[in-house]
């Protein structure tokens, strides 16, 4: 049986399935399993990077996948998406299962909370910061946005 917010069921259904209630864009967390995590969630930004590259200038903002952060626990991957339309996210899962993750499994965003009801903000780390050169993140440490914002893209 199905989590709680999951449906085993093809891309399209699943693109579609339970819509929320998360604004004008779709909103979903994409969990799933790999064999070599790291190079799976390397290859999801791979993949995303070449959508950006040859999608038109006003389509660029359509899917957005900041990151594919390698976690503990039941699942390896925990993608977050952002998409302007069913469409972008169907084509976003489609990215994701091509970049080899396995099982995976959609959670719908039903209310975003854009605004953190707290003092969020992103921590920096010098090794981040050499192997990601930002000028905007120099000195590291602590840096205005939101705890999931990724400084490189």
């Amino acid at each position: 049986m199905a989590e709680e917010g999951t449906a085993k069921i093809g891309r399209p259904e699943r693109a579609a399935a339970e819509q929320g209630t998360a604004g004008e864009r779709v909103r979903a967390w994409v969990l799933g399993k790999s064999d070599q995590p790291e190079e799976t969630a390397k290859a999801i930004g791979k993949l995303i990077d070449d959508e950006m590259v040859k999608a038109p200038a006003d389509r660029r903002d359509d899917l957005i996948i900041v990151r594919a952060d390698v976690v503990e626990g039941d699942y390896d991957i925990v993608v977050p998406v952002d998409a302007a339309s069913e469409e972008a996210l169907s084509a976003a899962l489609e990215m994701i299962e091509g970049a080899g993750l396995l099982e995976p499994k959609t959670f719908r965003v039903r209310t975003h909370n854009p605004s953190p009801p707290h003092a969020a903000s992103t921590f920096v780390t010098a090794a981040e910061l050499r192997a990601h050169p930002a000028q905007e993140f120099s000195p590291p440490g602590r840096h205005p946005g939101s705890p999931g914002r990724n400084a490189w893209g």
